[in-house]
């Protein structure tokens, strides 16, 4: 099939997608004669939260995740047990990564190996001794986590912070009458961060309202100012009001994890369940091309339990993988997964991956 076919073949399949003409031959067959069916991982004693963050990164076969993972380096530890167990986990990540999009041998597809390995690295590591790597249902985010504490990821994503402070509590800001303290441009890794703080402020939060650009606003009371520089004791440098305006500049990969665990007491926490509208690409001011929607991890149930499934998109169809179903569901448009069930799966979206 020729290249111009190609496009127009993918165009129909993903009319969101730009910048095809950049992508060589072989890149636009790989994406036109993807098997939307041909990997699964299996649930391993409450192994869902890992299978489900892998299934939504790995499924693409991107070469950029795929070079963050395999090809970044490893951190040296000066100690030869957490190195070797380092190396570890990055060729048990790769045997994961290349046998989901086989067919052999599904039945003994499962983390087991990996959760292990986890658990010694941490012991041994002391990042938190409580995390139960081989039993435990943990978070998608915890194996983020993890992992920076292995890999030194390359920072790809750059933000332009700009920090203002006013005593002004009108709707409208002007800000040229207001005092800008800071503008900094920051590098950081893939991670991002929805706070408990949005999904209060609103019935529904919107990507687009926070990808590229959002404005934090928060405003203090008289008697609990805002203190820019905690050395300072001046009257002049108290606040009732602090704007931060948050700019993503440019990125490659954009994992959004969404924070809705809300303390409601000592030790007790309560799920929040504000809607997240994703958009179905993000572009960057400084990017070339769009990041597109690729993956959803939802979580089914309350605070503390549940289940993790990944919603994915494949030829222009949304899918859902569940590691304790044999087969991959069938969700539809774009449109059907916004819509299942009055937006179950928009109220219960805990990570949303683009790139």
């Amino acid at each position: 099939m020729k290249k111009k076919e190609l496009i127009e073949k993918i165009k129909e399949l993903y009319p969101y997608y730009k910048n095809l003409q950049k992508m060589s031959i072989a890149e636009l067959q790989e994406i036109y004669d993807k098997d939307c069916s041909n990997f699964l991982l299996k649930n391993h004693y409450n192994s869902c939260y890992m299978d489900s963050l892998f299934i939504a990164l790995f499924h693409d076969k991107n070469k950029y995740i795929f070079n963050l993972f395999f090809k970044s380096q490893l951190k040296d530890f000066n100690d030869i047990k957490l190195n070797k167990l380092a190396s570890e986990i990055r060729d048990e990540l790769l045997n994961i990564y290349t046998r989901i999009f086989t067919d052999k041998n599904k039945e003994s597809m499962v983390c087991k190996n990996l959760r292990k390995l986890f658990h010694k690295f941490s012991k041994l590591y002391n990042i938190n001794n409580d995390l139960k790597w081989r039993t435990d249902q943990l978070e998608p985010m915890d194996v983020i986590n993890i992992l920076s504490n292995i890999f030194i990821f390359k920072k790809n994503t750059k933000i332009n912070v700009k920090r203002y402070a006013t005593n002004k509590k009108t709707k409208t800001i002007n800000y040229k009458s207001i005092k800008l303290l800071s503008d900094k441009n920051t590098l950081k890794d893939f991670s991002s961060i929805i706070s408990i703080n949005n999904l209060l402020s609103s019935d529904k939060v919107e990507i687009k309202k926070l990808f590229p650009k959002t404005i934090e606003d928060t405003i203090f009371d008289k008697d609990n100012l805002w203190k820019p520089h905690s050395t300072s004791s001046k009257k002049d440098d108290t606040y009732l009001r602090k704007i931060e305006k948050i700019t993503y500049l440019s990125s490659k990969f954009l994992f959004i994890h969404v924070n809705r665990s809300l303390k409601t007491g000592e030790g007790i926490y309560e799920k929040i369940k504000t809607p997240i509208i994703p958009s179905l690409k993000i572009k960057l001011k400084e990017n070339d091309f769009n990041l597109y929607l690729k993956s959803i991890i939802i979580h089914h149930g309350e605070f503390g339990g549940g289940h993790y499934t990944t919603l994915f998109n494949c030829k222009g169809v949304w899918y859902e993988y569940d590691d304790l179903r044999s087969k991959i569901k069938l969700v539809g448009t774009f449109e059907d997964l916004c819509k299942y069930k009055d937006g179950y799966n928009l109220e219960n979206c805990t990570n949303i991956l683009y790139y």
